[in-house]
């Protein structure tokens, strides 16, 4: 047997038409300081997304059963009957009936949940924090707007196959055609395409001479 599902009722008053027919949705209203809300629940997460959402409209809910520290008895519901104080008016629209059901065996059997996608930032690596590969040509780009300069990139063709463009940071670097380079993960914010960078330091790129902060980006040796 299925249960039917708790409903949350907002209304003036106990007499008010909206609460006595349960059977038609609560009309929606907005709520003044002042007014009584009835609230029926049957669990403490019940309780506490409500009071995240009273929370989040600037009110606060207070009366008999409002304190979200309150001991639960899952079995029997929770009729809690207080006050909406706040500010200003609360627009209770989004929350004029809200259900709080579980979906049944069936219903699972016939729609199955869907895993949530993954998404990496870099695929091109599989996975792997770093790749080795060969550059095939080193040149320059310009970045987007406002920015102007001459950012140096390279063109290489990693160990799995795949080519990609990877900037090369800091200042001054002596890769050419044919060097071997380690490649990482991370975006240039201004050059459009490029998601990935070079390992200073590592295989044949040297460290940037001089460097007395952030050295170990840089793979600069303490001078």
């Amino acid at each position: 047997m299925v249960s039917e599902p708790r409903t949350l009722y907002a209304s003036r008053s106990k007499s008010s038409p909206e609460f006595q027919n349960r059977s038609t949705p609560t009309a929606k209203m907005a709520i003044n300081p002042g007014y009584s809300l009835k609230l029926s629940i049957d669990s403490p997460v019940q309780f506490n997304r409500f009071s995240d959402s009273l929370k989040h409209g600037r009110c606060v809910f207070v009366g008999e059963g409002a304190s979200t520290d309150r001991k639960f008895n899952c079995n029997q519901p929770l009729v809690c009957t207080g006050q909406v104080a706040g500010p200003r008016p609360t627009d209770f629209n989004s929350l004029a009936e809200i259900s709080f059901k579980m979906p049944t065996i069936n219903q699972l059997v016939r729609k199955r949940r869907k895993a949530k996608r993954k998404f990496t930032k870099s695929p091109v690596l599989e996975k792997c924090p770093q790749k080795q590969g060969v550059c095939l040509q080193v040149r320059t780009m310009t970045p987007k707007k406002p920015n102007s300069a001459l950012r140096k990139i390279t063109r290489v063709r990693l160990s799995n196959g795949k080519e990609v463009t990877v900037y090369i940071p800091g200042e001054g670097h002596n890769l050419q055609e044919h060097s071997i380079v380690l490649v990482r993960g991370g975006r240039v914010r201004d050059l459009p395409g490029v998601r990935y960078q070079v390992v200073r330091g590592a295989q044949d790129t040297l460290g940037v001479d001089k460097r007395k902060q952030s050295r170990s980006r840089y793979g600069a040796k303490k001078a």
